[in-house]
């Protein structure tokens, strides 16, 4: 009689996260309304407003699925607390820059905007490294930790509010009306700044003995968080490339947020080796690809320099007609060294292949078939039936 209550309280939670990300999409839709006209970049609000619904958008879905497991749940306040700070943000420009009077307490609630609720998105990285994937805490000797970053989260938007001399942004800022009112906020929200940082550390730290430990289901889970926060890494290190757009980050926030929930919901579902083989595959491909086609272009106009449609044209059908023998060799390649068991059962099949044209044994036959399954497949249990003719 007393099990339905905790499906009640699942059910509800449920239904919560989805309030919430709805809640957060049309935030974001009311602050790009509230920045037309201020004179502020608007792709650059946008880009952001993007970030948080996404993080918002993979939060609310993993705390639909998993109510009791905080990490969807520290998604939604990342996201939430950037849409939080921009809509407030928003108001007040647009109450006191952009339609002056237009709306009641414009600066105070622009002051309360820029006071950092941004950063709850900081503080959600370590705490998501904590819990992923069970949802607890590695031992009871992080649950301090834990409540100092929920205390310095607090401590850095209250000081971050008390701190500045003006509220800040792109345009010119009004004073703060409640800076100095609390001696020494800015000193506050600095050290709760490095206690953040002293905790992603140790978070990590923790993460990467975890992963070493892991067995069975919880390390498909961190291969999944690995692959997705390594492909994270590598667009943000492209981002600062010369010439590479700022948005491109968003790329990496995608493949991170998407592995974590596959992680986390559907891990059964994928090989997590197929899936960087062929990442890394057709990475590699598009940069033989790339490379030879600038090349050919370069050739071909340095020696006819009036040819430069041609070049083009060429160096195309060069690279279309190379980009399938390219690819069988590349993932070759790739599969020897990051998905070794597709290329071991891969060459085993070849070889049977090869030696079934010259066998005659019917017996023999068929057990090289059995140890053939056997190795590549790995059943419980190989059984074969032979029709005989008739």
């Amino acid at each position: 009689m007393s099990r339905p209550a905790p499906r009640r309280d699942a059910a509800w939670r449920s239904r919560l996260a989805l309030v919430l990300a709805v809640v957060i999409v049309v935030l974001a839709g009311v602050t790009l309304v509230l920045n037309t006209g201020s004179g502020l970049p608007i792709g650059r609000i946008a880009g952001g407003l993007i970030t948080s619904v996404l993080l918002a958008g993979f939060g609310g879905l993993l705390a639909n699925r998993r109510p009791r497991n905080p990490a969807g749940w520290l998604l939604l306040a990342a996201g939430g607390g950037q849409v939080l700070s921009a809509v407030l943000a928003a108001y007040g420009v647009y109450g006191v820059h952009t339609h002056p009077g237009a709306l009641p307490f414009a600066l105070a609630v622009w002051t309360v905007g820029g006071a950092g609720w941004w950063t709850l998105m900081f503080f959600s990285v370590p705490l998501l490294l904590m819990v992923f994937p069970n949802g607890r805490l590695p031992s009871r000797r992080w649950r301090p930790v834990a409540i100092g970053l929920l205390f310095a989260a607090a401590v850095s938007v209250v000081g971050q509010a008390f701190g500045p001399d003006t509220i800040g942004g792109d345009l010119d800022s009004p004073p703060n009306p409640l800076a100095h009112l609390l001696p020494g906020a800015g000193p506050i929200a600095a050290a709760a700044f490095i206690w953040l940082l002293a905790a992603t550390v140790a978070a990590i730290v923790s993460l990467v003995r975890r992963l070493r430990r892991a067995t069975g289901v919880e390390r498909a889970q961190y291969q999944w968080f690995t692959y997705g926060t390594g492909t994270f890494a590598v667009v943000l290190a492209a981002a600062f490339i010369p010439g590479a757009s700022e948005h491109i980050v968003l790329l990496g926030l995608v493949a991170f947020l998407a592995s974590l929930s596959v992680a986390m919901l559907r891990y059964r579902l994928y090989e997590i080796g197929r899936v960087v083989s062929r990442t890394i595959s057709y990475a590699v491909l598009t940069a033989l690809l790339a490379a030879c086609y600038v090349a050919l272009v370069t050739l071909i106009t340095a020696v006819l320099p009036s040819t430069g449609s041609l070049a083009v044209a060429v160096a195309t059908l060069a690279a279309a007609a190379a980009f399938n023998p390219l690819r069988r060799r590349v993932q070759v390649v790739v599969d020897r060294r990051f998905n070794r068991q597709r290329y071991d059962a891969a060459r085993t099949a070849e070889r049977f292949a090869q030696h079934l044209r010259s066998e005659v044994d019917l017996d023999a036959l068929v057990a090289e078939l059995r140890a053939v399954v056997q190795q590549t497949l790995e059943p419980a249990d190989v059984r074969i039936w032979v029709r005989e003719g008739t």
